[in-house]
C-alpha cells in the first residue's frame, strides 16, 4: 500500500476487499463455512486479478513477504488433461468448472477451491490448509497433513495421508482406499473428524492412529481398521498384532432411512472403541461373520427392529445372527 507506483485507485479497490473480508456484513454468511468463503475469494480474486494486471511482477516481488512461488491461481471454465505443477508453496488455487484428468502438485498449499467435479485427477501436496470441492470428487488424493478436506458430492478416490484434521463429505464414499499412517506432526490422530452424509459403500479405511469420531448413515461392503495389522481382512478372533492403544472415540451409524439395514457385511475393527452406535445391522450375511471387534468397548448401542441392545463396559455381547461385536477380538 505504501509502494508510490501503485495508482491510488488500485490501492483504494484493495482497501475496500480488505474491508469486505473483514467486515461482519457478507452476501454469504461466514456462519455458512465453507460457503461463506465463496463471496470473500470472488472479491478478493477480482481485485488481485485486476492491480496484479497493472504493476510490474516485480513489484509484486518485491513487497511479498511470504516465500512461496504461487500467490494466487484463477482457472475460469472446464479442464481436460490439465497439468498445474510447483516446487514451493502457493497460497491459493482456484477452479471455477469442472476438471478431467487434470494434476495438481505443490509443496505446500493453503487452499484450494473447486466449484466443479473432479474427475479422474491427482491431488498431491505436503501439507494443505483447505481443500474445498463443490462437486464429486475421483481419482487419487496424497495430503501429507489436511486441515480440511470438505467435498460437497461424491467421493470415489484413493487418499493417502499421514493425518486429517477435519474431513467431511456430503453424498456418498464409493469405492475409495483410504490409508492414513506414517508419522504426524499435528497430534496422535490419523483422522480428528470424519463426517459423511451418504454411507460407505465398497470402500476400506485404514489407519494406525487415533480416529476421535466418525459418523456415516451406513455401511455396505467396506471396512474400517484402526491399529489393526497390514492385511488385516474381516473381524479378529484374537488381538495378535493389534495395537491396542488405537482407538476410535465415537462411530455412530446413523441409518440410511425407513426400515432399511444399515450396516451391511461390514467391518469395524479397532485396539479400543470409546462408544459405539449402530443402527440396524443385518443379521443374515449367508453365515459369515461382521459387524464389530475391537480389544474393549466403553459403550455400545445396536438397534435392531423391535429391540434394541446397549450394553456399558461389556465383557460378552451375544451376537445375533451373523452381526458380530467381539470384545477382545473373541467370538461370543
Amino acid at each position: 500500500m505504501m509502494e508510490p507506483k501503485v495508482a491510488i485507485k488500485d490501492k483504494a479497490w484493495v482497501g475496500i476487499a480488505v474491508a469486505y473480508v473483514l467486515s461482519p456484513i457478507d452476501f454469504i454468511p461466514d456462519a455458512l463455512f465453507p460457503l461463506g468463503l465463496i463471496d470473500d475469494l470472488i472479491v478478493m480474486v477480482i481485485v488481485l486479478d485486476s492491480v496484479l494486471g497493472n504493476v510490474p511482477r516485480g513489484f509484486v516481488k518485491k513487497h511479498w513477504a511470504g516465500s512461496g512461488d504461487l500467490f494466487t491461481a484463477v482457472i475460469v471454465g472446464n479442464t481436460d488433461n490439465f497439468t498445474l505443477l510447483g516446487s514451493g508453496d502457493a497460497r491459493n488455487i482456484i477452479f471455477f468448472g469442472d476438471s478431467i484428468e487434470t494434476t495438481v502438485e505443490w509443496l505446500n498449499i493453503t487452499n484450494v477451491l473447486r466449484t466443479g467435479d473432479f474427475i479422474d485427477g491427482v491431488i498431491g501436496t505436503n501439507d494443505i490448509d483447505r481443500l474445498i470441492v463443490f462437486g464429486d470428487l475421483t481419482g487419487d488424493v496424497e495430503l501429507r497433513t489436511a486441515n480440511l478436506v470438505a467435498i460437497y458430492g461424491d467421493a470415489s478416490f484413493d487418499y493417502f495421508s499421514n493425518s486429517t484434521n477435519t474431513l467431511f463429505i456430503q453424498g456418498d464414499v464409493i469405492n475409495s482406499n483410504w490409508n492414513f499412517e506414517g508419522t504426524s506432526f499435528s497430534g496422535p490422530d490419523s483422522i480428528g473428524t470424519l463426517t459423511v452424509r451418504g454411507s460407505l459403500q465398497d470402500s476400506i479405511i485404514t489407519a494406525d492412529r487415533n480416529i476421535t469420531s466418525i459418523t456415516a448413515k451406513g455401511m455396505f461392503n467396506s471396512e474400517l481398521y484402526v491399529g489393526a495389522p497390514e492385511g488385516q481382512f474381516g473381524l479378529p478372533d484374537s488381538p495378535e498384532g493389534m495395537d491396542l492403544d488405537a482407538t476410535i472415540g465415537s462411530i455412530q451409524i446413523t441409518g440410511i432411512g425407513g426400515n432399511q439395514e444399515s450396516l451391511v457385511n461390514s467391518f469395524i475393527v479397532a485396539g479400543r472403541i470409546d462408544s459405539a452406535f449402530v443402527f440396524r445391522p443385518q443379521t443374515s450375511n449367508f453365515g459369515t461373520p461382521f459387524g464389530i471387534a475391537a480389544g474393549s468397548i466403553g459403550q455400545i448401542t445396536t438397534v435392531f427392529p423391535n429391540f434394541t441392545v446397549s450394553r456399558s463396559n461389556p465383557n460378552a455381547i451375544l451376537p445375533q445372527g451373523d452381526y458380530e461385536v467381539r470384545i477382545g477380538f473373541v467370538p461370543a
